[in-house]
């Protein structure tokens, strides 16, 4: 189960990335027909590992060995109070013009050219490292 998780994720950061590229590009780029296909593809992979995930999870009432327990948001609590990371500085450390300005556009993705901040709902939700977005492209 622990190699299905790790597809699942692989899925994912694949598809967002085939996401990021497309919207680097315009209706016409070379190449984008192909993006739009490996997406497909990608997300009938993502269905299919889900639907084989859920079975199995309805087998089994065990936890993953290898999951951590700690959430995103308790980590960033933690940095904020133990360690006394300043985050809502960071974040408007983020919020560039620019970025604010994509955001109220409702892009979906706007990059500072060594990032791609993905956008959804008027949230930022994730970020990836353009040079993956290179690797992948090369």
């Amino acid at each position: 189960m622990d190699e299905l998780v790790q597809e699942k994720e692989r899925i994912i950061s694949s598809i967002m990335q085939v996401d990021a590229q497309l919207a680097c590009l315009n209706k016409r780029s070379p190449g984008r027909a192909e993006l739009i296909k490996q997406k497909s593809i990608l997300v009938f992979e993502l269905k299919k590992v889900k639907r084989t995930l859920q079975g199995a999870w309805g087998r089994s009432n065990k936890s993953q060995d290898n999951e951590c327990p700690i959430t995103d948001h308790a980590l960033v609590r933690w940095l904020e109070r133990k360690h006394r990371i300043d985050t809502h500085g960071l974040k408007a450390s983020m919020l560039c013009e620019s970025l604010r300005s994509a955001i109220t556009s409702n892009q979906k993705y706007w990059s500072d050219g060594d990032v791609v901040f993905v956008i959804d709902n008027g949230m930022v939700q994730t970020v990836i490292p353009v040079t993956n977005l290179r690797e992948i492209a090369a």
